[in-house]
């Protein structure tokens, strides 16, 4: 199970969202639930691999175009990522970003948005994936 559902538009070009990924990280010891939606499937090998080498994800970037959702321990978003050819965009505390998960039985289902578009980026997606174990 690793649908997503969605778009994101940067910098006037549309990306369709159709693979999705969910990981539980430490970042600063506290644990974060990490979900990619992106165009493509991502490699789950470099995953594992920065998890075997540090013990959390901090070697792993997807180059692919994809939303990058941080959630935080109750469940609020913590950070966002938006990237595409080249353009990195990261997000935190933006009213203009609206994302919930939900996490039970190891699956994350939830949605994630843009209220209103601007200049930059635009996006909205829905997502039901099982959590990997890297």
């Amino acid at each position: 199970l690793e649908a997503a559902t969605g778009k994101l538009t940067i910098d006037g070009k549309t990306y369709d969202l159709k693979s999705a990924l969910a990981y539980e990280t430490t970042k600063f010891d506290k644990k974060r639930t990490v979900i990619y939606l992106s165009e493509k499937a991502l490699d789950t090998a470099k995953l594992k691999a920065s998890f075997k080498k540090n013990g959390n994800d901090d070697d792993f970037f997807a180059f692919v175009p994809h939303i990058r959702l941080v959630f935080d321990e109750s469940g609020q978003l913590f950070q966002l990522t938006l990237y595409a050819r080249g353009a990195n965009i990261i997000l935190q505390g933006d009213p203009n970003i609206k994302a919930e998960a939900a996490i039970k039985n190891g699956t994350a289902k939830g949605t994630a948005k843009s209220v209103k578009a601007n200049k930059d980026y635009e996006f909205a997606a829905t997502f039901e994936v099982k959590l990997t174990k890297p």
